[in-house]
């Protein structure tokens, strides 16, 4: 039996355990130096498990990303995604985000969003986390616990006051429909 093959997109110098480490900068723990923008390096359904941490909001083109994963994940391969939520600061703060995340946003890579024609690339979502991970632990907890019990009330009215700052995704590859066409 194959050893399953995880990889780790992005990586910099904090690689998930397990995982092959691409990144464009060559450093400890990068196995693979490539420009993920452009493409990653391996066949179509040989990868297990992706994890991409903080970089989605740096990517030049979040669909097209999503495509290359879809294309390189196997039929029921997972996806991890963790991002800055877009209502933090530091999701504005930082000069080099291009892009910014929303409980709903993955929803575009589902076969029940009204809006997935822009992509053929499918995925199940099988976890949403919105979270506070930093300052006063009770307030942590109550943001957490409000964002994830009720993420569109959330959303609409109390982001303003109690606010999240990360947003954690498990995507699955479904199927080989609509198979994604590869980066150029």
């Amino acid at each position: 039996m194959a050893v399953p093959l995880k990889i780790d997109l992005a990586c910099g110098k904090k690689k998930v355990v397990g995982c092959l480490g691409f990144d464009r900068v060559h450093l400890p723990g990068v196995d693979v130096v490539c420009d993920l923008d452009r493409g990653i390096p391996l066949a179509d359904n040989c990868v297990d498990e992706a994890f991409c941490c903080w970089f989605y909001e740096h990517c030049q083109d979040v669909v097209k990303l999503t495509e290359e994963i879809h294309r390189v994940l196997k039929p029921g391969g997972r996806l991890v995604i963790k991002v800055p939520y877009y209502t933090h600061f530091q999701a504005f703060n930082d000069p080099t985000n291009k892009h910014f995340f929303a409980y709903d946003t993955f929803t575009y890579f589902t076969e029940d969003n009204d809006y997935n024609f822009y992509t053929q690339a499918r995925f199940k979502i099988v976890q949403r986390f919105l979270g506070c991970n930093s300052g006063f632990y009770p307030l942590r907890r109550l943001i957490n616990s409000l964002a994830n019990h009720w993420p569109r009330f959330y959303e609409e009215y109390l982001n303003k006051f109690l606010r999240a700052n990360c947003m954690r995704i498990e995507l699955r590859k479904t199927g080989v429909e609509g198979k994604a066409k590869r980066l150029t």
